[in-house]
């Protein structure tokens, strides 16, 4: 099972606490909930630097990392905020999976 088939079968089971639907703070923000394919070598790394638990299996891991924004659907900002924290990291190390995240 690969990692993304890992985190989906884990958001189906709730394993990850990740809710179905973006949830709104009431403030107007959303919090969005990204789910991260990381290679095994940096995801140690990956989820110190975001403050993140790790999820494994034996080549790749999925990482749930939360944020704020001001508006639904907002992906161009959840990859400018991801490159600017994980800029000193090969790009090839880390991908986002859209199917799985709410945002």
């Amino acid at each position: 099972m690969n990692a993304i088939d890992l985190a989906n079968a884990g958001f189906a089971a709730g394993k990850y606490g990740v809710e179905k639907t973006l949830i709104s703070n009431g403030f107007g923000t959303w919090r969005q909930q990204i789910v991260l394919d990381v290679d095994q070598l940096f995801h140690h790394r990956i989820a110190t630097q975001l403050g993140i638990a790790a999820n494994t299996n034996s080549k790749r891991s999925a990482l749930v990392w939360m944020r704020q924004t001001v508006r639904r659907s907002d992906d161009e900002s959840v990859v400018r905020e991801l490159s600017d924290l994980l800029a000193d990291l090969p790009q090839t190390c880390w991908s986002i999976d859209w199917n799985a995240s709410q945002f």
